[in-house]
């Protein structure tokens, strides 16, 4: 890994981190203090917060915003358009897909998957393995157990499992 600066498309610039084989797409905003792992791949026009780290092999999209000081694992998928808020953790081969909201202080557990435009509150937890079906809800402060599936569309109370 080399530590290098990044021009952002404002003309600002951070000193970030960044791993073997790894690409950085065009018009892409890094914050200050980021790492990005070996192979990693974030699209174009995606946004990466001050202090966060995107894993080996980890995938963010085209038009993603990662939080500050936000944790995405090493093979995890962050679709395009999705958000993951600030001081959240994307699991090791997690799945955020396209459209999808984690907010600030979200843990989404190894191998888990939020389907396509879901929403997961504030310090919401999704266990491992957990399912979160397209359009679904999770409430603020809520928990997923392990192996738990969430239904599309659906909207869940504060603990299932």
């Amino acid at each position: 890994m080399e530590r290098q600066k990044h021009i952002n498309p404002d003309g600002s610039s951070a000193w970030i981190t960044v791993g073997d084989g790894t690409f950085i797409g065009d018009y892409t905003t890094i914050g200050e203090g980021a790492t990005i792992k070996d192979k990693a791949w974030v699209g174009h026009r995606a946004t990466i917060g001050r202090g966060t780290t995107i894993g080996n092999h980890a995938y963010v999209g085209a038009h993603a915003a990662i939080g500050n000081y936000t944790y995405v694992g090493d093979y995890a998928y962050v679709g395009d358009h999705a958000y993951v808020g600030d001081w959240a953790t994307i699991g090791d081969w997690a799945t955020s897909r396209e459209g999808t909201i984690a907010g600030n202080h979200t843990y989404v557990g190894d191998y888990a998957t939020i389907g396509d435009w879901a929403w997961v509150g504030d310090w919401a937890k999704i266990g491992r393995w957990a399912k979160i079906g397209c359009w679904a809800s999770v409430r603020e402060g809520a928990t997923v157990e392990d192996w738990v599936t969430v239904a599309e569309g659906a909207t869940t109370g504060k603990k299932l499992g």
